[in-house]
């Protein structure tokens, strides 16, 4: 009769943990079913309190980030003044993370659009090339 009680109390314990383990109380994964299939593949995704938004990455813009953009000149976008052509660029927010390569900076341009200032050494939408590869003896 012992052994039954405990195997009872064993599965009901283990049946209580899987309910409070569930997706659906979590709320990062209610973050991410939100967002899932929100953004198009060039945007990140985060969850604002007037619901989903997307971050677009360097060359895209648009709500979805689904537009070609126009890439900005790196060297236009490193500088201490954090402007360009006007507009202010506004540090990522910590959800977007960094998707700029080297020690690029991530800055929001319009809104959404994500702009990376690169190093001096460094040029590319992401900061992924390094200048001195560009220069050929």
């Amino acid at each position: 009769m012992l052994r039954y009680f405990c195997l009872n109390i064993f599965f009901l314990l283990t049946i209580v943990s899987l309910i409070n383990a569930s997706p659906t109380s979590d709320e990062s994964t209610l973050e991410e079913r939100k967002c899932r299939n929100y953004c198009a593949t060039n945007g990140i995704c985060t969850l604002t309190e007037s619901g989903p938004m997307c971050y677009c990455l360097p060359g895209w813009k648009g709500t979805r980030c689904s537009d070609v953009g126009k890439s900005v000149p790196n060297q236009e976008i490193y500088s201490e003044e954090r402007s360009l052509n006007s507009r202010a660029l506004v540090a990522c927010p910590a959800a977007v993370g960094n998707p700029c390569e080297n020690g690029g900076t991530c800055l929001v341009s319009n809104g959404n659009e994500l702009v990376c200032g690169c190093p001096e050494d460094y040029t590319g939408d992401l900061c992924e090339i390094l200048s001195r590869m560009l220069l050929r003896p």
